[in-house]
């Protein structure tokens, strides 16, 4: 503990994160006294302090981390998984039942990273909101629980797949990636997708589109035809790709639509991939 109260940055760095690995708890009153806006310093007393006392000094973390404009949530999501055996809802719940945003978003994702189905009603709340931070919070834990209707997702699925913002629809292209079954609105709703402006969004929306299995694979199909010369691309490359190195074919003829999928298909090969071929 004597090199935390060393001349050299460097060397406190190293004895900081050391302690911190080792978990000695005597080396906190040194670890909060230490004034710093050496980037590796603190970066370093702010992995041992959570180390040590998981959540204790959570709120003391964030306010340095703030003040010294790091890249707050990405930095504080990166420290709290350091935590293993502290429970951090409490802490966690604290933040997503008071009034800074910022705080909020972070909390959703930290428990759906942690795979904490305590989220689920937060989760709700969230999407029921304006705030763009929140919204694509909620959807980035429902993406990491693998769940998509956690949070009656699929409540506030036709806001979602319109909202102004593309991050918000990508994200919401790629939950829905999760679902057990899509009725035939959403279904349409994340084929619309296909066509969206953004790249990010076609593409997480044809993913999401061939995890649902046949009617997803039948959608893809059906894309093929599209006026958008995009979303034929799209979903041309998610089918060929699975046809040429995984034997989609070969599942496909399994399904009660396979022979009106595979028409589809071997239709586009004939003539519309041609077509598409000159257009580019």
């Amino acid at each position: 503990m004597k090199a935390l109260k060393s001349s050299s940055d460097s060397r406190r760095a190293v004895a900081a994160y050391s302690l911190g690995v080792m978990g000695v708890q005597e080396a906190v009153p040194l670890l909060l006294a230490i004034k710093t806006s050496h980037r590796e310093l603190s970066q370093c007393i702010a992995r041992a302090l959570v180390q040590i006392g998981g959540t204790e000094h959570i709120d003391y973390i964030f306010n340095n981390m703030k003040n010294a404009r790091y890249p707050l949530k990405t930095k504080m999501l990166e420290l709290i998984s350091e935590i293993r055996t502290n429970e951090v809802f409490p802490k966690m719940k604290e933040y997503l039942l008071g009034e800074d945003i910022h705080m909020q978003a972070l909390a959703l994702e930290v428990l759906g990273s942690r795979q904490d189905e305590r989220v689920y009603p937060y989760i709700e709340k969230a999407l029921s909101t304006d705030e763009k931070e929140l919204k694509i919070s909620a959807l980035k834990a429902a993406i990491s629980l693998k769940c998509f209707h956690c949070g009656r997702l699929d409540d506030h699925l036709q806001n979602l797949l319109s909202d102004r913002d593309w991050e918000t629809r990508a994200f919401t292209a790629k939950a829905m990636g999760y679902a057990y079954t899509l009725d035939h609105e959403a279904l349409e709703g994340l084929k619309r997708l296909m066509e969206d402006p953004s790249w990010f969004v076609r593409f997480n929306a044809s993913e999401s589109l061939f995890s649902l299995g046949e009617p997803g694979i039948r959608a893809l199909s059906e894309t093929l035809y599209s006026e958008d010369l995009f979303a034929r691309e799209k979903a041309w490359d998610i089918l060929s790709r699975e046809m040429t190195f995984f034997g989609l074919k070969e599942k496909i003829m399994t399904y009660s639509e396979g022979q009106s999928i595979m028409m589809n298909i071997n239709g586009y090969k004939e003539t519309g991939m041609e077509v598409d071929e000159v257009a580019s």
